[in-house]
């Protein structure tokens, strides 16, 4: 009487972006009450498998983050139409809204998405309540149940063997740096971040960018004049190599995350798998998780305030910086566990299997043991 799981996501448009679904594949097939976990979105439309759970990440992902052209809406819908008569259907809310580039096809998707989930997984309180005001007056709310789960660790990265030829020189000093770790996607993004730091001005501190640049917010001639003002920013502005992700970490004192208007980011987890603090703008899952160790987090947008963040952060005596290290490795390494979340998705799959009590995995749980 093991659990059969869809993950409708193709993994090879996620890694090496986002192992994410990975993780929680690998940590699904640990468990002892799961049979088989399967991903890709061909699942929905194809093959005559049984499954016990359809487990949506991210809806962009079940038209293969592309538009109309090859699956429309309509095939989505007819497809989950389908399978919840048969399957418990699962949501991971990452984002409220889809990408603004999506338009209208967009809307809809997620529309579709949210009308046949039955229970809706949160990464953190926030998300749950601004989520349940904001669809209160939706047709399927009142069925819908909700369940926080946290964004898992990034242990995956220590996996792997750090790079031969070491870290860049800039990263070997004994300098206080100040990390911004992904891809940047607007000029506003990376002025926050210098100008907030130039505005910290603590003493041999240096600000690390690790990320590539949007091609449409910087093309070569705005790439070519990014100022560096006293050679205090080190610029990597390319994919950062899984081997050097840990040894990347491990050498700054605190992570910066100047992007405002996003519900999650999964810098945060990563950042404190390494046991380091993050300084956030304070809204969403990201400021809730922030909050949790040393409380620096920023008014979104505001240069101010972020700069008495990364004066916080970087000014941190070792004793007190060591403490707060410490509570974020063991916070990592027992919430946010791979096994301890696996485990947690598996009991809200059973217990909303046995709420919706027509579907055949909950007929067969009856039979074996009463439920």
């Amino acid at each position: 009487m093991k659990l059969r799981i869809l993950l409708p996501a193709d993994m090879s448009t996620m890694y090496p972006r986002n192992p994410y679904v990975l993780q929680l594949m690998q940590a699904l097939l640990q468990d002892p009450m799961v049979e088989l976990v399967a991903h890709g979105p061909i699942h929905l439309f194809h093959g005559n498998c049984d499954w016990d759970v359809v487990h949506i990440q991210w809806p962009d992902a079940l038209i293969g983050w592309k538009d109309e052209r090859e699956i429309t809406i309509e095939d989505i819908d007819v497809a989950l139409s389908r399978l919840a008569a048969r399957a418990l259907i699962v949501h991971t809310v990452h984002n409220h809204v889809p990408d603004e580039d999506s338009g209208e096809l967009g809307g809809a998707l997620y529309a579709t998405v949210f009308r046949h989930t039955d229970v809706f997984v949160h990464l953190g309180k926030r998300s749950r309540d601004t989520f349940r005001q904001a669809h209160s007056g939706d047709d399927w709310a009142g069925r819908a149940v909700h369940v926080v789960i946290p964004h898992g660790n990034y242990d995956f990265y220590k996996t792997f063997k750090p790079p031969e030829a070491g870290l860049p020189p800039a990263l070997l000093t004994k300098e206080k740096r100040l990390l911004v770790f992904g891809a940047l996607r607007s000029v506003h993004e990376e002025a926050l971040a210098r100008e907030a730091f130039a505005k910290a001005n603590v003493t041999t501190s240096r600000l690390v960018f690790a990320g590539a640049l949007s091609p449409q917010a910087f093309p070569a001639e705005v790439r070519k004049n990014l100022p560096n003002p006293d050679k205090s920013v080190t610029r990597l502005h390319r994919r950062i190599p899984d081997n050097l992700i840990a040894p990347l970490f491990k050498s700054c004192r605190a992570v910066f995350i100047p992007r405002s208007g996003r519900l999650n980011s999964g810098v945060v987890p990563l950042a404190f798998t390494f046991g380091v603090p993050v300084v956030a703008p304070d809204e969403g899952v990201i400021g809730e998780m922030s909050r949790k160790f040393g409380g620096m987090v920023y008014t979104p947008g505001d240069c101010s305030t972020a700069a008495a963040a990364i004066r916080k952060a970087l000014s941190m005596q070792q004793e007190a910086r060591e403490r707060l290290r410490e509570r974020i490795l063991d916070y990592s390494a027992t919430v946010l566990a791979w096994p301890r979340i696996a485990a947690k998705h598996r009991e809200l799959y059973i217990a909303n299997i046995a709420r919706k009590k027509g579907l055949p995995l909950h007929k067969r749980l009856k039979a074996r043991f009463g439920l």
